[in-house]
């Protein structure tokens, strides 16, 4: 990779750490190139209740690692379409940067339905959040659509009869799995001209951690639950070899294809980013750091990156 790619090159968000303008106008006043605000669902959600004590989000600052179990809290895309959007595209195409939304939804029919409404709201890309882990209604856990390829296809069967000739630019949201299983997601995308780029990955399912004193980093009831959980989706550090992994995984079947991959999972500084890019990544994504860091994380970033492909 020469230094005039750098200059192409898409630096953003992950999903979840921008739901209001506040946020995008934070995002726009940084070095990302896209703001990618969400999830959305089509209903609003609460998200999950943490105990007294205790939080939905634990960073150890030794391994810069995180867990978190957010449950997707957000204002449900009636909220989002009543000039909402609007306003965010406006901050965001007046600071040059592209406005994306992820969106989730619980069936096939609901990811067609919040797809299509985000397309007549012209945002830049629709995000299908595939992969997003331990989501829980009425106490009962959701299955992660990318672990389901028929499931997945059913989605893109549907999008593609709505948004194929409109030009969108769509992007599928992955959860990590064996090389086998993205590798035939990977090939099943491959047949959709509706979708134009994957991201890989999101966070780590299922994940358990106890702090040093033997208490739950995790503990909170899901929407509808009686009994409390203790797990979610692992990132920062803790997701970087399967994220690496997961990416040459699908960049491999995508080599000589139209689609677009894109890397997020345990980036956090210069060095972190070029290993994405020499593996041809076409954009990095922060969440984990950008909570921790903030905004500053990307010029940071994105100076590094310029550095080390000096003196490579």
């Amino acid at each position: 990779m020469d230094l005039k790619k750098l200059e192409t090159l898409v630096i953003g968000n992950g999903a979840g750490t921008a739901r209001t303008v506040f946020d995008v106008e934070r995002l726009a006043a940084s070095a990302v190139t896209r703001i990618t605000v969400g999830s959305i669902t089509l209903k609003a959600r609460q998200g999950n209740m943490p105990q007294p004590g205790t939080g939905l989000y634990y960073f150890d600052s030794n391994t810069k690692s995180s867990v978190n179990s957010l449950g997707m809290p957000n204002q449900g895309i009636d909220f989002y379409r009543q000039g909402v959007l609007s306003e965010m595209k406006k901050i965001a195409h007046g600071a040059g940067k592209t406005l994306w939304v992820s969106v989730a939804g619980f069936t096939p029919d609901e990811f067609r339905d919040l797809a299509v409404i985000c397309a007549d709201e012209e945002v830049d890309g629709i995000e299908l959040n595939l992969g997003c882990p331990n989501i829980h209604d009425d106490g009962v856990s959701h299955g992660i659509f990318s672990h389901n390829i028929e499931l997945c296809q059913e989605i893109f069967e549907l999008i593609e009869t709505e948004l194929a000739y409109q030009g969108k630019e769509v992007g599928a949201k992955i959860s990590p799995a064996s090389n086998s299983s993205v590798y035939r997601l990977s090939k099943a995308i491959d047949r959709y001209t509706c979708i134009t780029e994957v991201m890989a990955t999101n966070t780590l399912p299922d994940q358990h951690l106890l702090l040093p004193d033997g208490s739950e980093a995790l503990n909170f009831l899901p929407p509808g639950g009686s009994e409390a959980k203790h797990t979610g989706g692992g990132g920062g550090k803790w997701l970087e070899e399967d994220a690496v992994r997961s990416m040459k995984v699908a960049r491999a079947v995508f080599h000589l294809s139209r689609i677009k991959v894109m890397s997020l999972g345990g980036i956090s500084t210069g060095k972190d980013a070029k290993k994405r890019l020499d593996a041809n990544a076409d954009g990095i994504f922060c969440a984990t750091a950008y909570l921790e860091e903030g905004p500053k994380i990307f010029s940071d970033i994105s100076r590094d990156l310029a550095e080390l492909y000096e003196l490579a």
